[in-house]
């Protein structure tokens, strides 16, 4: 839950597929019927995403070189 969090907070790397998923999800509930359906979709979602997908995409983005781009306009009067 701590990286989904750090994800859609700072990366924003994840699918409105996988967004949709979570919002799905039963928020304030005692049922546990909607607990137990809630427990099972974050266990997919992890198996689908992999236990350390944030930790691959910070790894990804730490390697990427930052880039400066001038622009200058000319403009004739």
């Amino acid at each position: 839950m701590i990286n989904l969090v750090e994800d859609i907070d700072d990366y924003k790397t994840l699918s409105d597929y996988t967004l949709r998923r979570i919002a799905n999800l039963a928020a304030d509930t005692k049922d546990e019927k909607k607990i137990g359906a809630n427990k099972t979709e974050l266990s997919s979602l992890q198996n689908d995403l992999g236990f350390d997908y944030l930790a691959k995409i910070k790894q990804k983005i730490g390697q990427l070189e930052k880039e400066v781009i001038v622009a200058i306009e000319n403009i004739k009067d």
